[in-house]
């Protein structure tokens, strides 16, 4: 409601093509993009309705997906815990930056992680390859198993964070 009624005074609202909002363990960080990208009087609005925007502790600017975001204020970082439902390990937190993808549904990754480990049936001599890895989901669960896993990625911030992620 809050985002909602600080865009309505935006000036430059028809230019909004998306708004995407991170929800991690402890943060909550909007991207907004825009065919007029992280003008200055964009990032000024923002910046002046930053109290407004409560919960929200981070907001990016961006005007197309290869541009990179513009971060205007917050956090540069999100985190979640991953529940690891086999016997044998605990839990891990992955991080990922702004603009990057997760599981949104906390509970639904851990079954599909447990899918994935079922029908893959890892029992520590297979290499495994996880195609569009993001931040390591899939991969770093996969890999406690498998004698080696290799991810793939083609968003720069995904792989930082999958790499942050692993060690």
């Amino acid at each position: 409601e809050r985002l909602r009624n600080v865009l309505k005074l935006f000036p430059e609202a028809g230019m909004l093509t998306r708004i995407t909002i991170d929800a991690a363990d402890q943060s909550v960080v909007a991207v907004i993009s825009s065919t007029g990208g992280g003008s200055p009087s964009a990032a000024q609005f923002f910046q002046k309705h930053r109290t407004d925007l409560s919960p929200i502790t981070g907001l990016y600017l961006q005007s197309d997906r290869n541009a990179g975001l513009q971060k205007i204020w917050g956090d540069e970082c999100l985190a979640y815990t991953l529940a690891d439902s086999s016997a044998n390990t605990g839990s891990c937190v992955l991080t990922y930056r702004p603009g990057g993808f997760s599981q949104v549904n906390s509970a639904q990754n851990a079954v599909l992680i447990d899918l994935v480990r079922h029908f893959a049936d890892i029992r520590g001599g297979e290499q495994v390859l996880d195609l569009y890895c993001g931040n390591g989901n899939f991969t770093l669960p996969l890999a406690r198993n498998a004698a080696s896993v290799t991810g793939i990625e083609e968003y720069a911030d995904s792989i930082a964070a999958a790499l942050d992620n692993a060690h």
